[in-house]
């Protein structure tokens, strides 16, 4: 599994995002409420001094970075959560890549595995080898499959060990030691 997670994929924490997420959040609803405030004042006819008179110009830059600060702050929210769900969809497909028994993966099948919409997963993709949360896979030119550049096939097989009498199944990616005494084990026919 290791073999697909990027370096985001590996070292991902939810409590940095969170922390930033939640101060951006107050900070966003500080901003909106100064907005609102200063429109509230605006529609009674006075400017952002509490005078009544039109609004000058001073005034109109004030509205402007409010709302450019409210518009900055949104898309900031929008993008953690993007990079959360990279965060937390990167294990569950690198754990599905490395017991794939294909090269080629339709990306209607990584859809189904991750829940997300079809239409929208060869984005999500790109986005996740970009910013590095998985490595190793590359999204065909259709962008209807990826291919798993470090494909290798895992077999299945029986053993025992002449130690302990011990039989059971083991994968081509686990060692040939005995669970149980520790012994080496001889695959079985």
């Amino acid at each position: 599994m290791e073999r697909y997670l990027g370096e985001k994929g590996t070292n991902y924490s939810h409590i940095t995002n969170l922390v930033l997420m939640i101060l951006y959040g107050f900070f966003t609803l500080s901003v909106v409420g100064l907005a609102l405030e200063a429109l509230a004042e605006i529609s009674e006819g006075r400017n952002l001094s509490g005078e009544y008179a039109p609004l000058g110009v001073k005034d109109f830059a004030a509205l402007l970075f409010v709302f450019g600060m409210c518009g900055g702050l949104i898309y900031f929210l929008h993008w953690m959560r993007r990079e959360m769900k990279c965060g937390d969809l990167a294990p569950k497909l690198a754990g599905f890549l490395a017991m794939s028994t294909n090269e080629n993966v339709p990306v209607s099948v990584i859809a189904q595995i991750l829940g997300t919409k079809p239409e929208k997963t060869a984005s999500f993709l790109k986005r996740m080898l970009k910013r590095k949360y998985i490595r190793n896979i590359e999204l065909s030119k259709e962008e209807d499959s990826v291919k798993i550049l470090e494909y290798h096939k895992i077999y299945v097989f029986k053993v025992y060990c002449k130690n302990c009498g011990a039989e059971y199944t083991m994968t081509s990616e686990d060692d040939y030691i005995c669970q149980y005494c520790g012994h080496r084990v001889i695959r079985k026919n």
